[in-house]
């Protein structure tokens, strides 16, 4: 669960009135408060700045801040490099350039093939950083996440993405829902082929291996705590088959029904549920939770 104490504020340096109004919008958005620095102020953190009477950091332990070319998530008290979404940036690119399924083990659990437009929902996009594989390889990815700080996030490589690469934008699109709530109102017709599960991994005792962005989000948002029901919802809605990723040694998520199939990579698993061809209806599937 989410730490009911963590503190966050929308906050902004810079002296353009777009970027301003984007970071007002944003605080009104996500009901947070809002603060704008003055101009040559000292420098207080590592990376945030004073403002007129006001030290950012003594009072909040996460910040939404608004720069002139893109929003990051800073975190206070740390010294955790700020959190962005740039699917620009050079390590998002180096991955797309080696991806194939021996290398990328969620293209072979996806089903993705050439000549092969699939639809999927990333039901937990996070950072999207499996979203834009798929939806550069040819997939039509529409990426939900629930949490308003994450979302933002994402939005904001997104965007930035396809004012670059406009050639992507019938691929790629997002939105900061709920994934139990938007898939169950799905029609028959709004189905995906495939859904794409990514819940927050079962903290571990050795975590010294986790990420330190990944430490920022889960502190964030907390594990997923309602995944049995989403993988129940997902089977619903599915067309093809719906993927889990998991750490290579967590168990399934529960449920009677085990994976039809699973890859295993050297530090995370796809469990592989395909909805084509079961014993049972969909209407039935009840049963199997």
């Amino acid at each position: 669960m989410i730490d009911n104490l963590i503190s966050i504020a929308v906050y902004t340096a810079s002296s353009r009135e777009d970027r301003i109004l984007t970071a007002k919008h944003l605080a009104q958005k996500l009901h947070l408060p809002f603060f704008l620095s003055m101009p040559n102020n000292l420098s207080v953190g590592p990376f945030l700045t004073k403002t007129a009477g006001y030290i950012p950091n003594q009072d909040f332990h996460y910040f939404l801040v608004v720069t002139d070319h893109r929003i990051e998530l800073q975190a206070n008290h740390t010294r955790f490099k700020p959190i962005s979404v740039d699917f620009l940036d050079s390590a998002y690119q180096k991955r797309l350039s080696l991806a194939n399924p021996h290398h990328e083990l969620i293209l072979k659990a996806v089903g993705v093939k050439p000549n092969l437009t699939l639809s999927v929902i990333d039901a937990t996009a996070g950072l999207g950083e499996d979203a834009f594989l798929l939806a550069t390889l040819g997939c039509q990815v529409h990426c939900l996440e629930r949490s308003g700080i994450i979302a933002a996030l994402l939005e904001d490589g997104i965007s930035r993405l396809l004012a670059m690469q406009p050639n992507l934008n019938t691929q790629f699109s997002w939105e900061h829902a709920d994934a139990i709530d938007y898939l169950t109102q799905l029609t028959e017709a709004q189905c995906p082929h495939v859904i794409y599960v990514d819940p927050m991994f079962p903290h571990r005792r050795k975590s010294a291996g986790i990420r330190k962005e990944m430490q920022v989000l889960r502190a964030l948002v907390g594990d997923d705590q309602d995944d049995v029901a989403l993988l129940f919802i997902a089977l619903q809605k599915a067309k093809q088959r719906v993927v889990v990723k998991r750490s290579r040694l967590a168990p399934a998520i529960s449920g009677n029904r085990a994976p039809d199939w699973v890859i295993v990579g050297k530090s995370s698993r796809f469990d592989v549920y395909s909805t084509l061809s079961h014993s049972h209806s969909k209407h039935g599937m009840a049963a199997l939770f």
